[in-house]
């Protein structure tokens, strides 16, 4: 399972001496060699008696926990590959492929299972060589933007740079977060965390405090994330923009909010289609087959200078007497074993190849069986197998589910304790990640609809986000949910009574989605 890709520019700075180093350097770096004084904590990680000079193919460790390293001369290329085998039966390939040629260097994370392991969600965090390499100042500008683990503030003196993300005017290589201060002045989401999961992946920048918010607001011209809004732009312009928003503004920051982020810049970066040779496995085959060519042409070459001795030899033999003749063969003989020699060897190399050749496509169906059998496990934990969906579709994610599950929880107050329908009922909110999402968005409506008197700027996105198309209808607005004509009502543009009429005017929403 892919849970982590990217490819960024380095410097040329990084040439293949230094990048051996920093290798070398990040395995230290486990054993707790910190200069900024790192702890241990990570010393598991760390393979003893790791060295790299020039070897241009080496491999050192335990059969859990090893690295490999293969250069590719021809293309300019050098692939590394750690593994770590957990006890829980988990296997985490970390790899880095680079390509001094074009300055680029691509990193991957993966995971897969034992047929044994267990398969609770595992937490992981992006690969630490990012670190090591920022600290080094090895990535080159992207744009006016550097490649960080940290925040970027956003002030009166650099707002034009939001402006020109906001806008669309600047481009760069890889998304950008906007994270703006809630009504509380507080960031919605832990900012530093956030841009330390995204290092290397995406920028993250962040509303220093909420006296920029005019400022902002006219040069984006009214199109930035506010009030605690997150904004997700994407180098792609055909990708539409994610904006998120918290379903509990307060003080507090929302890890559920945070983790929504990160998955969809993950998912846009992992989605991207990478060139074979930037992946561990490419790089391997292409060597592969090099060789394997190398020694066909070598083996053709043998075959056709013994061919040629032997036509030559045969026309000497005609014009020799018995004498003559005798020894001449005799040293045909020793020649055509040397030469059978030589072709055994070349035999044997091919032979040890096609093993080779073998054993990957082993390890390719063993992958495919082992991924066939993780899907169904998975599959055995997530569905449902008594319902069959019908013709609605999810107008947010997750949306049918949570419905399900909101109707079952709320129907446990008709059935006995100790009945088997309350077993049932109650085993199913157990196990199916209850999130509550209606019930929130339930509450978001009423909070922002209290005391409503008219569609001001602050309502109007709040409502936008959850999904409603806004349009003006004479005295009244009109509001269609997801854009689906079935859930249409409309608001007075001019509440007269606050109380009373926020009051109507959320039963009236609510009433509709619920």
């Amino acid at each position: 399972m892919l849970l982590f890709s990217t490819v960024l520019d380095v410097k040329r700075e990084l040439d293949a001496s230094a990048f051996r180093k920093l290798v070398v350097e990040w395995n230290e770096r486990f054993r707790g060699l910190s200069k900024d004084g790192e702890n241990d904590r990570y010393k598991e990680n760390y393979i003893p008696g790791f060295v790299w000079e020039r070897e241009r193919s080496l491999k050192c460790g335990t059969e859990n926990l090893w690295i490999a390293v293969e250069e590719y001369v021809e293309k300019n290329i050098i692939a590394v590959r750690y593994e770590k085998k957990s006890a829980e039966g988990i296997i985490w390939d970390t790899d880095y492929v680079m390509d001094f040629k074009e300055r680029k260097l691509a990193i991957r994370l993966e995971r897969s299972y034992t047929e044994d392991a267990n398969l609770n969600d595992h937490k992981f965090s992006p690969p630490f060589f990012i670190t090591i390499l920022i600290e080094h100042d090895l990535f080159p500008m992207d744009g006016d933007l550097p490649i960080s683990n940290q925040p970027v503030y956003i002030r009166d003196e650099n707002v034009g740079l939001l402006a020109g993300v906001v806008k669309g005017e600047n481009q760069y290589r890889l998304p950008i977060v906007f994270v703006s201060k809630n009504t509380f002045g507080k960031d919605p989401v832990d900012v530093k965390r956030l841009a330390s999961r995204l290092k290397g992946m995406a920028h993250v920048l962040v509303q220093e405090d909420r006296g920029t918010n005019e400022k902002i607001r006219e040069a984006c011209e009214g199109r930035n994330e506010y009030n605690g809004t997150i904004g997700v732009y994407f180098p792609n312009p055909m990708i539409k923009k994610g904006r998120y928003f918290t379903s509990n503004p307060s003080e507090d920051v929302d890890a559920q909010l945070l983790e929504k982020v990160i998955s969809r810049v993950l998912q846009f970066c992992n989605s991207k289609v990478v060139d074979p040779i930037y992946t561990w496995q490419g790089v391997n085959h292409a060597l592969l087959f090099r060789d394997l060519s190398v020694q066909r042409e070598r083996s053709q070459l043998a075959e056709e200078a013994r061919k040629k001795a032997e036509d030559e030899v045969a026309k000497i033999i005609a014009s020799l007497d018995d004498e003559h003749k005798r020894i001449t063969e005799e040293a045909v003989r020793k020649a055509t074993d040397e030469a059978n020699r030589l072709i055994e060897e070349f035999d044997e190399e091919n032979r040890k190849y096609k093993e080779k050749i073998a054993a990957l496509s082993k390890e390719n169906e063993r992958l495919r069986y082992e991924n066939d059998g993780l899907n169904a496990k998975i599959n055995r934990f997530d569905s449902v197998p008594v319902l069959v969906f019908g013709n609605e579709k999810d107008l947010y994610p997750g949306e049918i589910k949570d419905m399900l599950l909101t109707t079952i929880e709320e129907s446990l107050i008709r059935f006995r304790d100790d009945s088997r329908r309350m077993h049932i009922l109650k085993d199913l909110l157990e196990h199916n990640n209850f999130k509550h999402e209606a019930k929130e968005r339930e509450a978001m409506i009423q909070k922002v609809m209290t005391g409503y008197r008219k569609m001001d700027g602050a309502t109007r996105q709040i409502l936008e986000e959850m999904g409603f198309v806004i349009s003006s209808d004479g005295a009244h607005y009109k509001l269609v949910y997801c854009g689906d004509p079935r859930y249409a009502t409309t608001l007075p543009k001019t509440g007269s009574d606050g109380a009373h009429g926020g009051k109507n005017a959320a039963s009236i929403v609510t009433n509709m989605l619920c």
